[in-house]
């Protein structure tokens, strides 16, 4: 009974956070004078010199020395890690000082971001950031160009931005992104990074559930029928009984958490029979209950209140009978009725108090189980290890009111940027809505997939952990040659949302497919998004554009024939991933939320960056019927 509501209830809560309380904090305005910080700090390059380079690398040896001790501890699995993450290469490397190929050092630390399991641990996770630092420390020591680079990221970031407060477009948005990625790397200006950062760090995905629509999937009534084993007063107790019943969940006003109730209200019938000594006592009860048990939901995952329920109980004696014959049969159903009625009134509080207990222990039970599978959600442990990055537990924000549990959050890593404005208002009142900005898909895929490789078996994987089944591309895949992709270290896959059009784009900057390899090309497919009844099409917009990084259609440059015949072969690729149309007709939740019926969709826009969408659940739905 209690573990499908729980199960249902994880569902809901699960599909929130896989999808975003507007005061989530305080966003600084448009500042008109900000290009003009971003300008006067033209002057302030910072060249790291030797001492900072041997300081960086004395950080970085001190790191591996902790990772070793730590991976010779575990024996033969520690030293399959040290030959995965080239620790003897990148000591070697290290011992050449200035002559140290830093494409080994970046092998390295790639490896260290291929987000296999156990990678986030500390010792890991230490090493890998310090030799980030170090080799982004030691490429600007050797570099004679740095100085330039930052002026141009200086004037980039001050153009990017004097460009989005004319257009608020999501080109001037990647420009000033990228500007400010590169002099976060880099460690240079940084209160421009902070004043940048601080004008683009709102929450950039919100999302909200209706209690209606929680309610509508999880509330069903409760028929069960269980035996009964008590004792009672030193009368113990056996029969059967059958609780009929209704389970519904209440949401709570919260402000910095999500604050929910599962309840329970309903009637147990019973019949049994009490035997104390040769006494038999038959008798029937019926048990009023109501059950509860709060929940807490945050960023660090989901707590829980110990389970809480009152019972009244109210009993009806049937019969007496004894085991004995004759006089002593008379004398001991005498006895066995006089005192059941001296003891009714206790008895019947006893029998609720233990009604409360086991309803309690159910209660507890079953929600270990629900907390176990939600935390592991949130924290990433269930997931595919690529799917582990994303926001933090202080990034994501629950909160409840009487009416729906909502969701936000803000994916901006270090040195990226967020959202600059807060989302659309929802046209109407909705059962389910998700309003998610450009940037937070961006920064997330290049958290995910920046410099990665992914090759047949780990698409399969990853598809079914995302989606719950392998889409016919991929497993069509399997008839053909092998393949891999490395995707670019700069926004690997990216979407751009303005006028109702989405356009992604997926950047590899190596291929291989049947054992030959290929340099980068990039994949972009353009779709108009339109709301038709109950649901919305996705209509292709042309061919889709596959081209090498830099090339510019139509600037007569031709493609090479290796560059052609690589075309061609993502062309076949791509084509069932990015198909000509996409239509919906509705949405159906997975799992149990499917009783809640299909969704229509009530909102469609893409403007500015922001994608808004929202479903209202269907007139013939359930939750209608009830209304």
């Amino acid at each position: 009974m209690y573990d499908r509501l729980l199960a249902s209830l994880g569902l809901a809560v699960i599909f929130a956070i896989s999808c975003g309380i507007e005061s989530y904090g305080q966003t600084a305005s448009p500042d008109a004078e900000l290009p003009a910080l971003v300008r006067s700090a033209a002057d302030g390059y910072v060249q790291p010199d030797k001492t900072q380079l041997a300081r960086r690398l004395g950080e970085l040896r001190q790191a591996l020395g902790r990772l070793e001790r730590y991976l010779a501890a575990a024996g033969a699995n520690g030293q399959a890690w040290k030959r995965f993450l080239l620790v003897d290469e990148v000591k070697a490397e290290l011992d050449r000082g200035l002559q140290a190929d830093l494409s080994v050092l970046e092998t390295a630390a790639r490896r260290y971001r291929s987000g296999h399991a156990g990678l986030e641990l500390p010792r890991f996770s230490q090493a890998g950031d310090a030799l980030r630092v170090y080799i982004d420390t030691a490429a600007l020591v050797r570099s004679n160009e740095a100085h330039s680079q930052f002026q141009t990221a200086i004037e980039q970031l001050a153009g990017g931005l004097e460009e989005y407060d004319a257009t608020g477009s999501s080109e001037a948005w990647d420009k000033t992104a990228e500007a400010v990625a590169w002099l976060a790397r880099y460690r240079q200006a940084p209160a421009v990074v902070q004043a940048v950062r601080g004008r683009f760090s709102r929450p950039n995905l919100y999302a909200q559930v209706s209690r209606d629509l929680l309610d509508a999937a999880i509330a069903r009534p409760v028929d069960e029928t269980a035996s009964v084993r008590d004792v009672i007063l030193g009368t113990r107790i056996s029969g059967s009984g059958r609780t009929v019943g209704q389970v519904a969940i209440r949401l709570l006003p919260s402000r910095d958490t999500a604050l929910f109730e599962t309840v329970m209200r309903g009637t147990n019938y019973a019949r049994t029979v009490g035997r104390n000594g040769p006494a038999r006592i038959h008798s029937s009860a019926q048990t009023q209950i109501y059950g509860r048990k709060r929940f807490v939901l945050d960023g660090q995952g989901m707590r829980a209140y110990p389970a809480s329920a009152s019972a009244t109980t109210q009993s009806t004696v049937r019969g007496i009978s004894s085991t004995k014959r004759g006089l002593v049969d008379c004398l001991i159903k005498r006895v066995a009725l006089k005192r059941v009625g001296e003891q009714k009134a206790l008895s019947e509080r006893i029998a609720a108090r233990h009604a409360e207990q086991r309803f309690n222990a159910r209660f507890e039970s079953e929600a270990g189980g629900l907390l176990a599978r939600v935390n592991d959600r949130i924290q990433g442990r269930d997931r595919h290890p690529l799917l582990r990055r994303g926001p933090s537990g202080d990034q994501i924000r629950f909160s409840t009111t009487e009416d729906a549990l909502r969701v936000m959050a803000i994916e901006q890593p270090a040195g990226r940027l967020a959202a600059a404005q807060a989302p659309p208002d929802l046209a109407v009142p909705v059962s389910l809505s998700v309003r998610m900005h450009e940037s937070f898909f961006n920064n997330l895929t290049e958290e995910i997939f920046a410099g990665r490789t992914l090759d047949q078996a780990q698409s399969e994987r990853l598809a079914l952990d995302v989606l719950g089944s392998i889409p016919a591309e991929l497993r069509d895949a399997e008839r053909e040659e092998a393949w891999s992709i490395t995707f670019a270290s700069r926004r690997p896959i990216s979407v751009v949302i303005h006028d109702n059009t989405m356009s992604i784009t997926v950047r590899g900057q190596r291929y291989t497919s049947g054992g030959r390899q290929y340099s980068g090309m990039n994949v972009t497919a353009r779709y108009q998004l339109e709301r038709r009844g109950p649901g919305m099409t996705a209509a292709r917009q042309g061919e889709l554009e596959i081209f090498p990084p830099g090339f510019v259609p139509g600037s007569g440059r031709r493609l090479a024939l290796r560059q052609q015949t690589l075309r061609n072969l993502l062309k076949h690729r791509f084509e069932g991933v990015f198909p000509p149309e996409i239509v919906s007709e509705g949405l159906v939740l997975p799992g149990q939320a499917a009783s809640a019926g299909t969704l229509e969709l009530r909102q469609l826009t893409a403007e500015d960056g922001w994608l808004s969408v929202a479903w209202q659940q269907a007139s013939g739905s359930r939750l209608a019927a009830a209304r």
